[in-house]
């Protein structure tokens, strides 16, 4: 649920200050011929110009990453100095940010007793942000979560897990609630690649 709704409120187009369209404004990072070091150099700059903080943070959907570990700009870099399986912190490094997330979590796209289909969450984008810390006074962040706590039970990160028995039923009940709520806090502090690869 959460990654549902941090994906519908920050991973799309018209969501931040800067988007990139593969086929307009880059070429997707699943063609052999596109550059995704480049790409990502100017989207590092524009940020870092207009905020003077440079994007530490490049969150991406789980084919891109394939792509980005196939891509000969990355695999070159390490042809001659490691025979590992290109990793996400060799990417990372290439691309000059501190860490590359992968996102991988899915969901059931079909209605409850309906066909099964599944898709990613995040889908086949990319997303550069500053993202060290978190939101204050004096501090920047392109986005947080926020949580309401003060709910009986509730943790840090806003969510609580009970169970009791019902005695009308003789079932355990595992019940969750949770309060929070994912929020853009600096759009001007990413930028958005849609479609960051075309295929699979």
């Amino acid at each position: 649920k959460f990654d549902r709704m941090w994906a519908t409120d920050a991973f799309a187009t018209g969501k931040w200050a800067t988007d990139y369209v593969a086929g307009t404004d880059f070429t997707a990072w699943d063609d052999l011929a596109s550059d995704p070091q480049k790409d990502v150099d100017i989207a590092q700059e524009k940020i870092l110009m207009n905020t003077g903080k440079m994007p530490d943070t490049l969150t991406v959907g789980f084919k891109v990453f394939k792509a980005l570990k196939r891509h000969p700009v990355i695999k070159d870099t390490y042809k001659y100095t490691s025979a590992e399986s290109v990793t996400e912190e060799m990417i990372a490094r290439v691309l000059d940010v501190g860490r590359l997330v992968v996102a991988k979590a899915s969901y059931a796209t079909n209605v409850e007793g309906g066909t099964k289909a599944y898709d990613f969450i995040v889908g086949n984008h990319a997303l550069l942000t500053w993202s060290e810390g978190g939101p204050g006074v004096m501090e920047p962040c392109a986005g947080a979560t926020f949580a309401w706590t003060d709910l009986n039970g509730m943790n840090n990160a806003g969510i609580a897990i009970d169970q009791y028995y019902d005695q009308q039923t003789k079932d355990d009940i595992v019940r969750g609630q949770f309060a929070f709520d994912p929020k853009i806090t600096g759009s001007d502090l990413g930028a958005f690649f849609s479609a960051a690869v075309t295929t699979g």
